[in-house]
């Protein structure tokens, strides 16, 4: 989808935008359920310790990773994504924990959730996984306080926004042991920048903002794309608007 400045600007010379319809949501629920699993079986070092050479167990006792079954899985933001999340998790035997002061308490029981405020959620939850959307109400809602409430030996997954966590914060907690881990797909700065000292540590596991992107995901954005176009030089309304109001402005 478009940076929200486009779609401003896009909205103000009366042009309609439109996107390639909802159908990311699992695409990116999986890939978050895949960060958390090679972080906590420390996949991609172990990946490295095999490539070196290494095999016997005395060479990788170091590396053995957790499990997650049985796990508090804390989500911070329960629209179409997080609940897939928590729905894949459920399958993990996973207890899920949720915090959305803007979804109905009855969808989350619904989903399997329980739902509670950030500072109970931080406290007991032994994965955190972001999927809130990016406001200037929760900019940095992972802070150094936020992760100080959280538990020694838990990990934090972001395949949301990058503006969502404090990097500074995150970096030193990481460095200090104060948490375990941090997989992340977002950045505060993307392409991320070759200083960035998350490059650095060796408990992250880090994508390149890839969370939607998968052969099939692309070829089903094209053909979504190639409708929307004809139903608009046909004279119809397509059907996933992002700026409905060019519309009414052009049927007045």
């Amino acid at each position: 989808m478009c940076a929200l400045e486009d779609v401003d600007a896009a909205t103000e010379r009366g042009i309609v935008v439109t996107q390639p319809g909802r159908g990311w949501p699992t695409t990116i629920a999986t890939l978050t359920i895949g960060l958390m699993i090679a972080l906590t079986r420390r996949i991609v070092e172990l990946h490295n310790v095999v490539k070196q050479g290494q095999w016997k167990k005395e060479k990788y006792a170091g590396f053995i990773g957790r499990d997650l079954i049985g796990k508090n899985l804390g989500i911070i933001g329960f629209g179409e994504i997080g609940s897939k999340v928590a729905e894949i998790a459920g399958t993990l035997d996973m207890k899920v924990l949720v915090y959305d002061p803007y979804v109905d308490t009855s969808k989350i029981l619904k989903a399997g959730g329980k739902p509670i405020d950030l500072e109970q959620l931080l406290r007991e939850s032994d994965v955190v996984s972001l999927h809130a959307a990016l406001t200037k109400e929760n900019e940095h809602i992972i802070d150094e306080k936020a992760i100080s409430l959280m538990k020694r030996g838990a990990i934090l997954v972001n395949t949301a926004r990058g503006a969502l966590v404090d990097e500074s914060a995150l970096c030193q907690a990481l460095s200090n042991g104060r948490i375990a881990g941090a997989a992340l797909d977002v950045f505060d700065e993307e392409p991320i920048n070759r200083d960035n000292p998350l490059l650095r540590l060796e408990n992250v596991v880090l994508t390149p903002h890839i969370g939607g992107v998968t052969i099939e995901r692309k070829q089903t954005q094209i053909t979504a794309c190639a409708k929307e176009i004809h139903r608009f030089l046909t004279g119809k309304i397509p059907e996933n608007v992002v700026n409905p109001q060019v519309l009414k402005k052009q049927n007045r």
